[in-house]
C-alpha cells in the first residue's frame, strides 16, 4: 500500500498520543550522550558547523513479504507500510538530522518516504537500487541543501562478473560535500548495507575492500587535493570481533586476494590512483552509467573498455603490495560509539540481540602514504555527541520489533559532529 506522495495529510492517523508515546519511550530507551569535546564546546558560527547525520536500515516492504518466517511473532499490524511509515516519520524527525543516510529503501517507497520527511527540507535523494532484477531495495542519501552542497557524488556497485567473492548484489553511495557555511570545508558521506550471511565474512571483506579503495578514491578535496574527513555507516551485518569490522576499525585484517585484474591492492586502493594519480577511471565494473543522479558532476568510473589483462600485469610489475596476507588502508576510521566491544548494546535481533550498524568517522588527520597512520593532528570533523544505542536488556524489555514505536527491525544511529576550520 502506498501513501499518497501528494497529500501527506491522508496518511491514516494511529492515535492522537502515538507520537507523544514514541518520543516517552525513546528517552527512556535511548538518549544523547555529549563526548569530552563536546562538553566543552562552544558554538561560534564563524568557524564552526555543527549537523547531526542518522543512519537507518528501515526494512523493505518486500523483505517482509519475501522473508515472512522471520516476523510471525510479531504483531502483523504493525508490519503493515502505513504503519511503520509513521513511526519511521516520527523518529526521523525527533532526532532532526541534516543529512540522513538509509538503508533497506524500497524503491517504490522512495517518494511515499520523501513526502513524510517534507518537514526536514532535504533535496532529492540520492539512491542507488541493489544490483541485479530481483531486488527492490537499496541505499539512500537525503541531506539539507540549504546547509551542504553536493559536489560530487558516485554510486559503487560491489558485484564483479567473474568473481566469486564478489558475486553478490550489495551497494554503497559515496557523496561529496561542502559545508554552505565554512569556506572551502569540504567531507565525505559514505552509506552501506553489506551481504547479510553471517558465514560469509570474506564476502564482506570483499565488499569493503572495495568500498575503501572508492573512499581513498574520492576523499580528495576538489581544489587542494589534501585528504578529507569521512563519515562511513551502515548495516555492516558484521560484530565488532569480526574481520571486516577490524578492516574498518584498526585497519588492518587478513586478506581474501581480489582479482588483479580490478586493480586494487593490498592497501586498499586502486592502482590508477597510486601509479597514475588518476581518480576518474578505475578497473571496476559497474552495471549502469544512467542511475538517479542528482548532479552532474558525478564521477565517470565506469570501466567496460579496460583492458582488463594490461590491469593485471601492471599491478604484477608494479611492486604495488598484493598478495602479502592482509589487508590494510590508510582512512583512520574510528566508531563513533565507545562501548562496541563489550556486547551490551545492540541495533538488531537475528536469534540474539547483535551489534551490526555502525558510524565511523575520520577523528584524525589522514596521511596519503604508507600503511601505518599515526595521529598527527584532529580533523576538521570532530563528534560532539551520540544518540546512544540500547542496552541489550532493554531491547529484550521493549520485545520484538518494528512495534507500535519501532517502524524497523532495526535501531536507528545517530550522532552529532561539527565541522571547524582548523
Amino acid at each position: 500500500m502506498n501513501i499518497p506522495v501528494d497529500c501527506w495529510q491522508h496518511f491514516p492517523p494511529l492515535n492522537c498520543n502515538h507520537t507523544q508515546n514514541q518520543m516517552h519511550v525513546q528517552r527512556n530507551h535511548r538518549r544523547w550522550a555529549r563526548t569530552r569535546f563536546g562538553i566543552t564546546f562552544r558554538y561560534d558560527r564563524r568557524y564552526s558547523h555543527p549537523f547531526k547525520l542518522m543512519s537507518y536500515n528501515i526494512l523493505a516492504q518486500t523483505l517482509i513479504e519475501k522473508h515472512p518466517y522471520l516476523y510471525t511473532t510479531h504483531y502483523q499490524p504493525y508490519l503493515e507500510w502505513p504503519h511503520r511509515l509513521q513511526c519511521l516519520r516520527n523518529e526521523i524527525l525527533n532526532i532532526k538530522p541534516e543529512i540522513l543516510c538509509l538503508q533497506e529503501v524500497q524503491e517504490s517507497h522512495l517518494d511515499d518516504i520523501a513526502m513524510a520527511l517534507k518537514p526536514m527540507n532535504y533535496d532529492k535523494p540520492l539512491y542507488k537500487q541493489r544490483t541485479g532484477i530481483d531486488y527492490y531495495d537499496g541505499c539512500a542519501i537525503f541531506y539539507n541543501p540549504q546547509l551542504f552542497k553536493l559536489i560530487d557524488h558516485h554510486y559503487v556497485e560491489f558485484y564483479q562478473p567473474g568473481v566469486k567473492v564478489l558475486d553478490r548484489c550489495n551497494v554503497a553511495i559515496i557523496a561529496k560535500f561542502a559545508s554552505r557555511r565554512l569556506k572551502n570545508i569540504q567531507f565525505i558521506v559514505a552509506t552501506t548495507h553489506l551481504l547479510y550471511n553471517p558465514k560469509r565474512d570474506d564476502v564482506r571483506t570483499a565488499q569493503l575492500q572495495i568500498l575503501l579503495a572508492e573512499l581513498d578514491r574520492m576523499s580528495v578535496h576538489t581544489e587542494t587535493q589534501e585528504p578529507l574527513p569521512i563519515i562511513l555507516t551502515g548495516d555492516f551485518n558484521s560484530l565488532p570481533s569480526s574481520e571486516p569490522y577490524k578492516l574498518v576499525h584498526q585497519g588492518r585484517t587478513n586478506s581474501v586476494n581480489l582479482p588483479l585484474e580490478l586493480g586494487i591492492t593490498d592497501d586498499c586502493q586502486h592502482m590508477n590512483v597510486t601509479i597514475h594519480q588518476n581518480r576518474k577511471t578505475t578497473a571496476l565494473f559497474h552495471s549502469d552509467k544512467k542511475t538517479n543522479d542528482a548532479t552532474e558532476t558525478v564521477s565517470d568510473d565506469v570501466s567496460d573498455s579496460t583492458d582488463k589483462t594490461a590491469v593485471a600485469k601492471t599491478v604484477e610489475t608494479s611492486g604495488l603490495p598484493y598478495n602479502t596476507g592482509s589487508l590494510w588502508h590508510m582512512l583512520n576510521l574510528t566508531p563513533t560509539l565507545y562501548n562496541m566491544e563489550s556486547n551490551n548494546i545492540a541495533s538488531t535481533y537475528q536469534n540474539k540481540w547483535i551489534l551490526v550498524d555502525y558510524i565511523f568517522y575520520t577523528k584524525y588527520s589522514r596521511r596519503t602514504v604508507g600503511p601505518v597512520v599515526i595521529p598527527q593532528t584532529f580533523s576538521s570533523l570532530k563528534l560532539l555527541a551520540n544518540f546512544e544505542l540500547p542496552y541489550v536488556q532493554n531491547c529484550q524489555r521493549m520485545g520484538c520489533i518494528p512495534n507500535s514505536i519501532y517502524g524497523s527491525d532495526h535501531y536507528s544511529m545517530a550522532s552529532e559532529f561539527v565541522l571547524m576550520n582548523r
